[in-house]
């Protein structure tokens, strides 16, 4: 029936962002860097061609995801020598503590470079369906996050 028609295209669609996905768990800021291009293009296919998945609404909900999820990641990044003010007190990790905090601030940077490439690249095509979500709801976490670390 319809709700099973919908349940695969889903699946079939999502399954498709699972390896530009993996690195969001299991690596660090540089590698989803490396993967954002190729997500961000399967991310605008999977808009202008889904039936079910291919709304503003879902794929909202999917940006602040992979967005809460990178948050999560750059706090890991960060912490992962200890302490901030223990890894301020040691000469050798405050660099990598600082190297930690300009590859949050890039990754910001790049993925919101490489969303705002996708979506001129829609308006510049024939397609209908343009990107057209809510940019705060989608980047305003990680716009607050990069600016308590600078």
């Amino acid at each position: 029936t319809e709700g099973m028609h919908e349940a695969k295209d889903n699946v079939k669609y999502l399954t498709t962002l699972e390896k530009y996905m993996e690195p969001l768990y299991h690596a660090n800021p540089e590698a989803i860097m490396e993967v954002l291009p190729s997500f961000m293009n399967n991310v605008k296919m999977m808009y202008t061609i889904a039936r079910y998945y291919g709304t503003p609404e879902h794929v909202t909900t999917l940006f602040i995801k992979m967005t809460n999820q990178m948050i999560v990641n750059c706090k890991y990044t960060i912490r992962r020598e200890g302490r901030l003010w223990e890894q301020a007190l040691e000469m050798g990790l405050l660099s990598d503590l600082l190297n930690n905090l300009d590859l949050c601030i890039r990754l910001n940077a790049i993925y919101q470079e490489e969303y705002f490439k996708a979506k001129e690249s829609l308006s510049n095509s024939a397609s209908s369906k343009q990107f057209s979500f809510n940019e705060l709801h989608i980047f305003g976490k990680f716009e607050l996050f990069c600016k308590r670390i600078q």
